[in-house]
């Protein structure tokens, strides 16, 4: 997906009566681009038993092939638990080039182990209890919750140290064009199914002109027409499973990996659902209003 834009202007004027002509500029625009996927990394257990689809070496390397500047993991990234040792074993050998530009948010298989020890020895340079945001350029920022698990590790609900966090992300931004990160999705038509406990988070991000939300936790891609505008990308290669439809859901996919990727352009960002056979399933595009 990743381009340059050239913008090329002639500029003429006039000066003591007679013509002059200005040089020729060029002005090169750069758009950020960004990987996202969540429900990663089987264990060498999992592996080895041959009873799951492990897909994750293929979704990283479709990855590599669009070269994007971020890479959103959306949580789960390491089966069964986010141990150290599984960590290693697995998605830091598959993905070890990738670490660098990877912004990852804990799944509730990082709090298999108490506390997320795993995980935050890894992942030491983002903050515990696990929530935080970050700016992709003057136009867009990301805030990134801890949904774990289902709000109940950490809470999430209206009035909690965790929503007011975010209300206080929105209100001190409001000129911002925000993408939301959080592990359990407002909207899905898979297995696990809509959360209710990110509601009152959700509900926040419509009120602020939040742009769209990107989750994990159910094992399919799934794109919904609600405001902000959802995805489901739990296709990063940890077995795919079920799914129905439920309202607002325009596109869904399970039967096989892939990743969600973003190109943001000015105002706009495009995305594409490409799965590890390189085939885009489904593109969408969407202009921040602010």
């Amino acid at each position: 997906m990743k381009k340059i834009i050239t913008i090329t202007a002639l500029l003429l004027s006039a000066c003591g009566g007679s013509g002059e002509q200005s040089t020729t500029t060029t002005e090169a625009i750069k758009p950020v681009t960004i990987a996202a996927v969540g429900d990663i990394s089987c264990s060498q257990s999992q592996r080895k038993s041959g009873k799951y689809l492990c897909e994750d070496d293929r979704v990283a390397d479709i990855v590599r092939q669009q070269n994007p500047d971020h890479l959103f993991l959306l949580g789960d990234i390491q089966y069964h638990s986010h141990t150290v040792k599984n960590f290693r074993e697995n998605f830091a050998l598959i993905w070890a080039d990738l670490l660098d530009i990877s912004k990852p948010i804990p799944g509730n298989h990082e709090y298999v182990e108490r506390g997320a020890k795993g995980y935050y020895a890894i992942w030491t340079k983002y903050p515990n209890p696990g929530y935080y945001s970050f700016e992709l350029n003057e136009d867009w920022m990301v805030v990134a919750l801890n949904t774990n698990d289902n709000c109940s590790d950490l809470p999430c609900k209206k009035g909690s140290e965790q929503y007011r966090w975010l209300e206080a992300q929105l209100t001190q931004n409001p000129d911002k064009c925000v993408i939301a990160m959080a592990h359990h999705p407002r909207f899905s038509s898979g297995a696990h199914g809509s959360s209710a406990s990110v509601k009152d988070a959700y509900d926040l991000m419509t009120k602020y002109g939040v742009v769209m939300l990107l989750s994990g936790h159910d094992h399919h891609y799934e794109r919904f027409n609600t405001s902000p505008k959802q995805f489901v990308v739990g296709t990063g290669g940890k077995d795919v499973r079920r799914v129905g439809k439920i309202e607002n859901s325009v596109f869904s996919y399970n039967k096989g990996s892939g990743a969600l990727f973003l190109e943001i352009y000015g105002k706009t960002v495009s995305t594409e659902f490409i799965t590890v056979e390189g085939n885009v399933l489904d593109t969408d595009v969407t202009t921040c209003s602010k």
